[in-house]
């Protein structure tokens, strides 16, 4: 009886064993979102950086949608090129989040790609980004890219969801840096990152991957509430954000802002004709012909563009490039699946900033 007991179990086992390698096999040819892994951060390497040297395969949802290639550079971010310290040419720091990094755009293609190959022999143009990161972290990276490879100028692309999550209290994910209040204070606090044997393991397998990355099963529960929430609001979200905040999230998103615009000059090491902010649109409301300022999203990129104006910074507001595009050509400037720029959105953001004195002043600098 515990002989039968026991190969049943060793044949239930088997079986597992067998339809787990048989879909691990099928995965491996397909575009599996491959995700990118980061490196250790501590107070020994206390910039966040994606393992180097990696061809990473991007791709979303069940369905594998949007599927693009590309390559973290030597030095941990996402590039064709590795970067280098070259004094005598003219370099272009690009800081942001995912709309930066852009995995699921062909390089040649992003913000920052458009502007290297518009720069060509002059000069460069090197993003730090990744996916997550608020103004906290982009003063990091600004630190680094100053320390590093001294760029000559610097364009912050802003987007709803880098205010309050610039805050500790809205957001702790392991690696970046945040603002934390000490005694009506805000300081720059970093959350360490070690990777786990689990994650390491996971990623050789294109089987955990999909289940991880493209379904993001962890995910689920959030998911139905949020399909219920979608389904029983008109409009309850815009730019990924929730129409209506709390009245103190507003106002700790204003300090946010505040903070980071008092400190960039600091961590980049550059004046403020050296900087330019560009601030992404309400796309959704451009789309239905209407304007309404009274979402989180619009009362964000008013009082950011506001304050960094009034304090003297360079601004491209791409509502209003979105816009006058959208009415001549009535192309979108998203996925229909994601609502990260595409090729289009990120070729109106780069031709907005190359229009701007700024960026044309990297071709023929003042002596």
């Amino acid at each position: 009886m515990m002989t039968r007991t026991l190969q049943n179990i060793a044949l239930v086992i088997a079986s597992i064993a067998f339809v787990f390698f048989a879909f691990e096999i099928f995965f491996r040819f397909l575009p599996v979102n491959s995700g990118l892994a980061l490196q250790p951060v501590s107070k020994s390497q206390p910039y966040l950086k994606a393992s180097s040297n990696f061809n990473y395969v991007y791709s979303k949802g069940s369905a594998m949608q949007i599927p693009n290639k590309g390559r973290v550079n030597a030095q941990g971010f996402v590039h064709d090129e590795d970067y280098i310290f070259s004094p005598d040419k003219p370099l272009l720091a690009v800081f942001g989040d995912s709309y930066v990094e852009a995995l699921m755009v062909p390089f040649k293609e992003t913000i920052t790609g458009i502007l290297h190959e518009n720069l060509a022999s002059k000069g460069s143009a090197y993003s730090f980004a990744f996916s997550g990161a608020p103004l906290s972290q982009y003063l990091m990276w600004a630190e680094y890219a100053k320390n590093t490879y001294k760029p000559s100028a610097a364009i912050f692309v802003i987007i709803s969801n880098d205010f309050d999550e610039s805050l500790l209290k809205y957001k702790s994910m392991p690696g970046f840096h945040y603002l934390r209040e000490i005694n009506g204070t805000l300081s720059l606090e970093r959350v360490d990152y070690s990777v786990s044997s689990f994650k390491r393991l996971a990623r050789k397998s294109a089987l955990l991957r999909y289940l991880f990355l493209n379904l993001q099963i962890e995910n689920i529960p959030s998911f139905i509430s949020n399909f219920f929430t979608f389904r029983t609001s008109e409009k309850k979200f815009e730019n990924n954000m929730p129409v209506v905040a709390p009245l103190k999230k507003i106002e700790d998103s204003r300090r946010a802002i505040n903070f980071f615009l008092e400190k960039v000059n600091f961590y980049t090491g550059l004046p403020n004709d050296k900087i330019l902010f560009v601030v992404d649109g309400l796309r959704s409301q451009i789309y239905a012909g209407k304007e309404d300022t009274s979402s989180y999203a619009a009362q964000m990129f008013d009082f950011f563009i506001r304050e960094a104006q009034e304090m003297g910074f360079s601004v491209v507001n791409m509502q209003q490039v979105f816009q006058d595009d959208y009415k001549i050509n009535q192309k979108r400037f998203e996925f229909d699946v994601d609502y990260h720029w595409n090729s289009y959105g990120h070729e109106k953001a780069a031709g907005a900033v190359i229009k701007h004195p700024m960026f044309q002043a990297l071709y023929d600098p003042a002596p």
